[in-house]
């Protein structure tokens, strides 16, 4: 069974294009897996040090 997807559009810098697509050939994956892997990649580490700041009072909003 696969996942419901939505679509996500958006235009990048040509020069970030051409990283992204040399990239995805040397892995042998798709430009989109790439970049669904990376945002992911990135979500998961913003939760994290969200997390963290948000457990440490330094840098808490509701000190």
């Amino acid at each position: 069974m696969s996942k419901i997807r939505a679509v996500m559009v958006f235009h990048a810098p040509v020069e970030l294009y051409e990283e992204t697509q040399k990239i995805a050939s040397e892995e042998m994956i798709s430009i989109s897996s790439l970049c669904r892997k990376s945002l992911k990649d990135m979500i998961d580490n913003y939760k994290i040090v969200k997390q963290q700041s948000d457990n440490n009072q330094l840098f808490s909003v509701n000190r």
